[in-house]
């Protein structure tokens, strides 16, 4: 929650950053829409599959800049015990959009991170811990419809993982801790996305 407070500042300077520019050069997110775009609201639909709903925000800088930060959290798990997904996280991004039209359209690349906690047992030793990563993100931006649009993009960069492992006990309804403080450091996907977005 810590962390969320510290971001608040940086989205709300981004917010009077995103100022409306003249009418000629009016960022606009779907042709005959002349209103600016300043803010968007986001949620990726992947994560939904491991029922973790999350939300996020987007801020349109200029006309080729925007700032986004989002939250995810999941939970679920089967009486038995050793069956067990839960995360959290809190990310940002910052995009450099290609087309310089001021649409917000079309390819972007991008510079993410992400950091959050994670719980993983299936029927396996579990893995608890936190993680922090970094990457480069491509993605690419269509309209649905007037402010609709949808956003599909990967990315690859650094991932390090540290984490206590544990084993479930059916017969004592324990857990028992296996090993401590182990620490991964990988380089894989960091980022994989398909987004709606309403745009303000």
């Amino acid at each position: 929650m810590k962390r969320l407070h510290n971001l608040l500042p940086a989205l709300a300077l981004a917010w009077c950053l995103a100022t409306p520019v003249a009418a000629q050069e009016a960022t606009k997110s779907a042709p005959g829409d002349d209103r600016p775009v300043r803010v968007a609201l986001t949620t990726n639909a992947l994560p939904y599959a491991l029922l973790a709903p999350n939300l996020g925000v987007e801020v349109f800088v200029g006309s080729r800049i925007s700032l986004s930060v989002d939250g995810v959290y999941g939970w679920w798990g089967y009486p038995d015990g050793n069956t067990i997904v839960e995360n959290w996280s809190i990310g940002g991004e910052a995009r450099y959009w290609l087309n310089n039209d001021g649409r917000f359209l079309g390819h972007h690349l991008g510079l993410g991170v992400r950091s959050g906690q994670f719980d993983v047992a299936w029927n396996d030793p579990g893995r608890r811990g936190q993680f922090t990563l970094a990457g480069v993100n491509y993605g690419h931006t269509w309209v649905l419809r007037r402010r609709w649009t949808v956003d599909a993009g990967l990315g690859v960069g650094y991932v390090r993982a540290k984490y206590d492992t544990y084993q479930w006990h059916a017969d004592t309804g324990c857990y028992e801790r296996l090993a401590r403080g182990r620490v991964k450091n990988t380089f894989g996907l960091t980022d994989l996305h398909v987004s709606i977005s309403y745009r303000f």
